[in-house]
């Protein structure tokens, strides 16, 4: 270190280069990352290029000194001019700081020029992002056909770079690496299409290539002498992409296709334990993603003869810990409560699938309670369980929200809310909603309208009555006991005039349409299990469900709810359960809160809604409060992913003044948010 400290103080180029790496490594002198950051500085400043990229990266990462956006984009902007040197790394920096709006120059068609620049210049990974601009019109004009022609390139290239012997690359070396995602991109690519044959082939090339290439990777992470790893990165993921192939229209898998189906997932499982991700927090996105893999894997063996039983279990406790909710109350549900030790076992996996908001064991842990029998603890379980799917299958078949192709989705709002939906800040979402809760609505019987079916219509009592009435007759206040409710809500008509008047502020608003697929799809975090699940495995938002108006369909949910609840009602007469009776009527109440705020009367099917329900605890940190004059509003906010810029389209209020200069001021606001394809409307008519 002494003899090239010297040389670098001779501006020797070699030298300064150990220099730097000695005091990152502390090799031959205590680390200095300031020292090395300082070494570097003065050898780009003296015209030495090799040194620009780093000491960009250097004030982009804040190695060594404070992070400074203004001397990042010069020296990376030099390094990008170096001759004789991989440039691609500085265009890929070049984009993603484009793409960063701390670092003042935010623009997706900047960032994407940078990308493409890369992609024209030979890189596989660039050709794939180029190919998912494509796909999502970021930076780029939406084109399905550009998204293929790119993805097949980055397959051919990535191909072409793929390493002919083993060689010991730097841990940042994905080359063998980019043909398995190449190959996943374009086989997304041909499913947009409508190819699906070709998807299916495509997407098993690209298992097949990913499985090669794990192998590479832990053969080369075996080898390595100065303790950095090569990471699998996606991987695992592109492997567990190919299983759908293998599943019929149901989600189950054909007897004839059972053992590649099991072998595939035991090639996945064994990827995942390989895998060493590049960052600790990709850890945990990692098992969230593949946990579903492992426990398809332990159900497998959950079928078999009992000598695999182990496996079931170990597979269902790795699934588990990777945070799948139904594996963690599986596990609960294998302990035997009369045993002290295992007693302690359920507790403890119980208390995670609640805080991981699984329904059913909310269920399990306020029966585990009540001190019931072994026996009544079973049945009044498997009884609430029932009603629980009969629950999801009705929230499924009656409220799952259609709209034909380019239909838009609706969401009336006044300048104020606008502008906080839209407005960024360093550090915080862009693109939120409020919820707000459901006592500021215009329907005086909002989440009544079930309870509220009278004999006369059903033929019968209602049987909601016996859970919701209270002995004087009045209703159970639904909010009030454990929980609040908020509600968005949307419509599928995007310009009309009643609801101008009635939620567009009386036509000086706005209306903000969004294609459906900027919302969440289908999910199987339910609304209540919102109440308890902790806030890292909580949403502040969800998918929208069709409200529906018509007294058959409410009729018609109550007779599909009438067999379950019957069955309760009988089981907590028994005196055995005389304790319990409180604490089961409390779990049919909450559980049939998942339907409550999705009927309304007949008088509001105009409206044409869709909504957005989410529960909170009333000690829920996610609470927000709007001040008002007079009075504070509760709300929460959703997160960032609710209006998609591509597709959307803001109208302007019919009764808005002066609105070709608001739709340029608009035009401008949403061009500063990074918002690059969405349409402005105000050609609506106004009121005679």
């Amino acid at each position: 270190f002494r003899w090239a400290k010297h040389g670098a103080i001779l501006e020797i180029p070699d030298a300064i280069h150990h220099v730097v790496e000695a005091y990152r490594k502390g090799q031959g002198v205590e680390p200095n990352r300031v020292a090395a950051f300082e070494w570097q500085r003065k050898a780009a400043e003296n015209s030495d290029e090799g040194f620009y990229f780093d000491l960009a990266m250097a004030y982009y990462d804040g190695d060594g000194t404070d992070v400074n956006p203004g001397k990042f984009w010069r020296w990376m902007r030099a390094a990008v001019k170096v001759k004789d040197q991989d440039i691609l790394e500085a265009m890929n920096k070049l984009a993603d700081a484009h793409r960063n709006p701390l670092f003042g120059e935010f623009s997706e068609e900047d960032a994407f020029s940078w990308i493409e620049k890369a992609a024209i210049a030979g890189s596989p990974h660039a050709m794939i992002d180029v190919a998912q601009a494509h796909k999502y019109g970021k930076g780029v004009k939406r084109d399905a056909a550009q998204f293929l022609d790119w993805a097949d390139k980055a397959a051919s290239a990535a191909l072409d770079k793929i390493p002919t012997k083993e060689s010991s690359p730097s841990a940042g070396d994905w080359s063998d690496q980019d043909y398995p995602e190449a190959l996943s991109t374009l086989a997304a690519a041909y499913s947009l299409k409508g190819d699906t044959p070709q998807a299916a082939s495509t997407a098993k090339k690209a298992a097949v290539a990913a499985k090669v290439a794990l192998i590479r990777v832990i053969k080369l992470n075996r080898k390595r002498q100065d303790g950095k790893q090569l990471s699998g990165r996606r991987l695992p993921e592109i492997m567990a992409e190919y299983l759908i192939s293998y599943l019929e229209p149901d989600g189950t898998v054909a007897p004839t296709n059972q053992s590649k189906y099991v072998k595939w997932l035991k090639r996945i499982d064994t990827a995942i334990d390989q895998t060493v991700p590049g960052k600790e927090d990709d850890q945990d996105k990692l098992s969230q993603r593949l946990a579903n893999v492992i426990f398809a894997l332990a159900l497998t063996y959950e079928k078999v003869p009992q000598k695999s039983q182990d496996e079931y279990h170990r597979f269902l406790e790795k699934a588990a810990n990777a945070g799948h909710k139904e594996a963690m109350y599986r596990l609960a549900m294998k302990q035997n409560l009369s045993d002290e030790k295992e007693k302690l076992a359920f507790s403890a996996w119980i208390a995670q699938a609640v805080a991981a908001g699984s329904n059913k064991a909310f269920i399990a842990k306020t029966l585990s309670e009540c001190d019931l029998p072994a026996t009544e603890f079973r049945e009044s379980r498997e009884m609430l369980e029932c009603l629980l799917d009969e629950i999801n299958a009705i929230r499924k078949d009656k409220h799952t929200v259609t709209v034909p192709l380019g239909d838009l989705v609706a969401h009336y709002t006044d300048s104020a809310a606008l502008e906080s939906m839209l407005t960024f800040e360093p550090g915080a979402e862009k693109n939120l909603m409020w919820l707000f809760n459901v006592a500021y609505v215009n329907d005086p019987t909002e989440g009544q309208r079930l309870i509220r079916v009278a004999e006369a219509s059903f033929g019968r009592a209602n049987p909601l009555k016996e859970f919701f009435e209270k002995p004087t007759g009045d209703l159970i206040e639904l909010q009030g006991e454990d929980f609040l409710i908020f509600v968005g809500s949307f419509s599928l008509i995007s310009d009309r005039l009643d609801l101008w008047r009635a939620y567009g502020r009386d036509g000086i608003g706005f209306s903000i349409a969004t294609p459906l697929s900027a919302f969440p799809g289908e999910s199987d975090q339910t609304l209540m299990g919102g109440t308890w699940a902790d806030k890292a495995n909580a949403s502040a938002g969800s998918p929208l469900y069709r409200v529906c108006y018509q007294p058959e369909e409410a009729i018609n949910t109550l007779e599909r709810l009438s067999g379950p609840l019957k069955k309760i009602s009988e089981q907590t007469k028994k005196p055995e359960l005389e304790k319990a009776k409180n604490a089961i009527d409390r779990i049919v109440v909450t559980l049939v809160n998942e339907l409550l705020y999705l009927y309304k009367d007949a008088e509001f099917e105009n409206e044409k809604e869709v909504r957005m329900i989410v529960a909170k605890r009333f000690d829920d940190r996610s609470l927000r409060r709007q001040r008002r004059a007079a009075y504070e509003r509760v709300y929460v906010e959703t997160t960032g992913l609710f209006f998609e810029p591509t597709g959307s389209k803001i109208v302007i209020g019919p009764k808005v003044e002066n609105r070709k200069e608001v739709k340029i001021s608009i035009l401008h606001r949403l061009a500063q948010l990074g918002w690059r394809h969405c349409e402005v409307d105000y050609s609506n008519v106004p009121y005679r």
